[in-house]
């Protein structure tokens, strides 16, 4: 037998519950007024009962969390419209973008095709390009089959209101139009991922026929430009003196190709495997390879491709895990491969690592990885997968974001973003098939499982933090950056790091909280440049700050002694997820603006969420 009691999310009378054993068996929606979310939870007594005591689905502590990934063979396929081929064999604007595309499809795990709609079309077009190799390319794309006419009316007539409403009503669509619909419907009966086509009307309505079709709608410069990340720079070479040793991570040249087979023989991988792993891509498509080394000793390697037309992502991490520093650099690498995923889209990577590397594992489900009830098919032990999503979660791409984790991993989210409160008090509810029960995630706990991700929902708020520029170059990694000719700050091959202050303001921090860094100092620079995530905050003396976290931060004990108070104490700062804002956004904006007070960031300051969303929106380019 059990009871239940209804709870609103966003409430903290939800700790109280949870304190009593009542644990959340579903979610529903609330009062239209108020629109809250409402917990139903429930708690079984210890007594005897005819009825079943598992009626009500229990908790899985998210560190527990199974997904069942698709198939890593399934292929992202995207149809081309003909309006594309003829930018690029009439040599438009975009013929470049159009090239990248088509080259991307040549090279990696994403399909370019066509139907038979457009190879209809291209014929009105081929006479005066009947010796144009480019043509001929175009006409040699694979094709998708035809579709009779009773079959295709039916998507048709619903695709005339959504993409051409006015002349729907009107009734005056054209043959072109139709044309354009019957394009678009044999896609959709196709169920390809995506139609790419540089019609304004069909790309206007790209929300609605996703909503209702689950057909992505994009412009050439839309996919290609989300092939690239961002946030750091993760083609930086890094070198760092670790106990009087230098420790560098670099891009892999071939005339390291001997030492790594040693490398990878060492970690029993055969000849095929290691083919594989070292596979250096093709020049216009090269897969990403870093090697790290301790002195002239290889201690690790990682490698993936460039699959940009895939949602999936191969990971091959090797690392030596007899060094002490070895959870440093899987971490470390890591973050390189994450970072540099598409943006805004949802990425599966699928980590491939030695049998036996248990401290890769565990540092691996640290960083947001979890155990794929679908084995995939790779190389060593590769039963851990991440849902990466490399770019900001806002309330209103919260729908598109939702429905493709559905698609990936057959999870179910929230119908609407969760707000700050209901993130602390409650934290996101999601289940799946391969989940028993429901799993509750924290506001933290859900941007690590898809880190890089930024979640701004609504209510969170920031702090703003001064910065010298020296300590930001020793701290961060600024993007562009060239290896120094000297050992570079430790700081900077730390995932978490640390940043110091005195124990002014420390009330003001909160665990959760984005850290917006603020270039200070008469340089010209000043600006905020960049944010991390709060994971700690607590004063401490400063022999405790040098023993732990010393490493992780840009300041020696000369530096810290002098910003102590009298007792010896300073407020330590821990945060992680740091990256760069596409644009600085200056002090004389946000003085502009009145986003920041009269005080002019000479020491921290709090922010609300909608000074918080201006100053991310203004330093976020909107290709």
């Amino acid at each position: 037998m059990s009871i239940t009691a209804r709870v609103a999310a966003d409430l903290k009378a939800n700790t109280f519950w949870d304190k009593q054993g009542y644990r959340i068996a579903r979610q529903i929606d609330g009062g239209k007024t108020k629109k809250r979310r409402i917990n139903i939870r429930a708690k079984d007594l210890d007594v005897p009962s005819l009825f079943d005591l598992n009626d009500h689905p229990t908790e899985t502590p998210h560190t527990d969390l199974v997904v069942a990934a698709k198939s890593s063979l399934e292929t992202n396929t995207y149809a081309i419209d003909v309006n594309v081929v003829l930018d690029l064999t009439k040599n438009r604007a975009n013929a470049d973008t159009v090239r990248q595309l088509l080259g991307s499809s040549m090279y990696g795990k994403g399909q370019i095709c066509v139907t038979s709609e457009f190879v209809y079309e291209l014929k009105k077009h081929s006479d005066s390009f009947s010796d144009d190799p480019l043509m001929a390319l175009a006409k040699s794309l694979p094709t998708l089959p035809g579709v009779s006419r009773d079959v295709l009316n039916p998507i048709v007539g619903e695709l005339c209101s959504i993409v051409f409403p006015e002349r729907y009503q009107d009734e005056c669509l054209t043959d072109v139009d139709f044309s354009d619909l019957r394009h678009l419907a044999l896609c959709i009966h196709h169920e390809v991922t995506g139609f790419v086509t540089s019609e304004k009307a069909i790309l206007k309505a790209a929300e609605l026929l996703y909503q209702r079709f689950s057909i992505q709608v994009l412009s050439p410069g839309e996919i290609v430009n989300s092939f690239h990340g961002s946030g750091v720079d993760t083609s930086r070479e890094l070198a760092i003196s670790h106990d009087g040793t230098n420790l560098t991570t670099s891009q892999v040249e071939e005339r390291d190709r001997a030492s790594l087979e040693s490398f990878l023989v060492k970690h029993g991988f055969s000849n095929a495997e290691r083919r594989t792993i070292l596979d250096p891509g093709v020049i216009d498509r090269p897969r990403t390879r870093w090697v790290v080394k301790h002195g002239s000793s290889i201690v690790g390697f990682s490698s993936w491709g460039g699959d940009e037309l895939s949602s999936y992502r191969a990971f091959y991490l090797v690392v030596d895990e007899n060094k002490p520093f070895s959870q440093k650099l899987v971490d470390h690498l890591i973050q390189k491969a994450t970072y540099c995923l598409p943006e805004s889209k949802l990425t599966l990577v699928v980590l491939s690592a030695p049998v036996g590397s248990d401290l890769t594992r565990k540092t691996a489900l640290d960083r947001g990885f979890r155990r794929n009830a679908n084995l995939a098919v790779g190389i060593g032990e590769c039963d851990l997968v991440k849902m990466s999503f490399n770019g900001y979660v806002l309330p209103e791409i919260w729908s598109g974001f939702k429905d493709q984790v559905a698609q990936s991993v057959d999870l179910t989210l929230p119908e609407r973003m969760p707000t700050y409160d209901e993130f602390i008090h409650t934290g996101t509810v999601l289940n799946g098939k391969s989940v028993p029960g429901v799993v509750k995630l924290s506001l933290l706990a859900m941007e690590t499982l898809f880190s890089p991700a930024v979640f701004l929902c609504k209510g969170r708020e920031a702090v703003i933090v001064p910065i010298q520029k020296q300590y930001m170059e020793m701290l961060l990694d600024e993007p562009k950056g060239q290896m120094s000719l000297l050992p570079a700050n430790e700081a900077l091959m730390h995932v978490e790091k640390a940043y110091f202050k005195s124990k002014r303001n420390a009330q003001l921090f909160k665990q959760s909280d984005l850290l917006l860094f603020y270039v200070s100092g008469s340089s010209g620079d000043q600006a905020i440049v960049g944010h991390g995530r709060l994971t700690s905050s607590r004063v401490m003396d400063v022999e405790t700050a040098l023993l732990k976290l010393k490493r992780q931060s840009a300041l020696d004990e000369t530096g810290l002694r002098k910003m102590a108070d009298a007792d010896g104490n300073i407020h330590a700062i821990t945060f992680d997820n740091f990256r760069f804002l596409d644009v600085p956004v200056a002090y004389a904006y946000l003085k502009h603006n009145q986003l920041i007070s009269a005080a002019n960031l000479v020491t921290a300051e709090r922010i609300n969420n909608e000074t918080l969303m201006n100053i991310i929106r203004t330093g976020t380019k909107n290709d």
